[in-house]
């Protein structure tokens, strides 16, 4: 047992290395650190999630997925944060219906994640289905009261993209109110003149 708590050990540094060079956004460093740390202790399955957190750093994004995807299939439960980095994977490539896609599954395994609704209402808003997108932060809120203000604002968001201007400004203010010092309600007071201005303008 000797030799398995020292590699135990081999593999925990180099791990801990990997991160350090993660956070110094060294990423091909931390992905030769974290493949080498789940060639030692191939069944630490938190190697290879940070191994795939790496790959996406260096836009190698089918790898990405491939060690995701097996993370959600081998223990959907614990690996419950990976269904937020493939649906962000595909969002990015704007395959917006494989991100919802995505976080459908993972609204199976935890109907009461806020989050997994927000991320939802973005992959809608991105895609231009706004009544989603407006119906997703709503729930969002509902779920998780943590989520109020970042709900709100991309609720004004999404109106301001649908040009409903009224409503969009209706729900910055209402952003702001909730918490003045954050800086998502100091977004929110930039952006309402000029959503004003905007409902100004169209106003026969």
């Amino acid at each position: 047992t000797a030799k398995t708590t020292k590699e135990k050990s081999t593999a925990m540094d180099i791990f801990m290395d990997g991160v350090d060079a993660l956070d110094m956004e060294n990423f091909d460093e931390a992905a030769r650190l974290f493949e080498k740390a789940s060639t030692i202790e191939p069944q630490n399955l938190e190697h290879r999630y940070y191994l795939a957190v790496a790959y996406v750093r260096l836009k190698k994004n089918r790898e990405a997925l491939e060690i995701f995807e097996s993370l959600t299939t081998e223990d959907p439960k614990l690996f419950f944060k990976a269904y937020f980095d493939i649906a962000a994977i595909y969002s990015s490539e704007k395959n917006y219906d494989k991100a919802i896609e995505t976080l459908q599954k993972a609204e199976k395994i935890d109907p009461k994640s806020g989050r997994v609704f927000l991320d939802m209402g973005y992959a809608y808003k991105d895609s231009g289905d706004y009544g989603q997108a407006i119906k997703c932060f709503s729930r969002a809120r509902e779920l998780d009261a943590q989520l109020n203000q970042i709900s709100i604002y991309m609720t004004g968001a999404t109106y301001l993209e649908e040009e409903q201007f009224d409503q969009a400004a209706q729900k910055f203010k209402e952003a702001v109110e909730l918490d003045p010092e954050t800086p998502l309600a100091e977004s929110a007071r930039q952006t309402i003149p000029r959503v004003e201005e905007a409902a100004w303008g169209r106003k026969p």
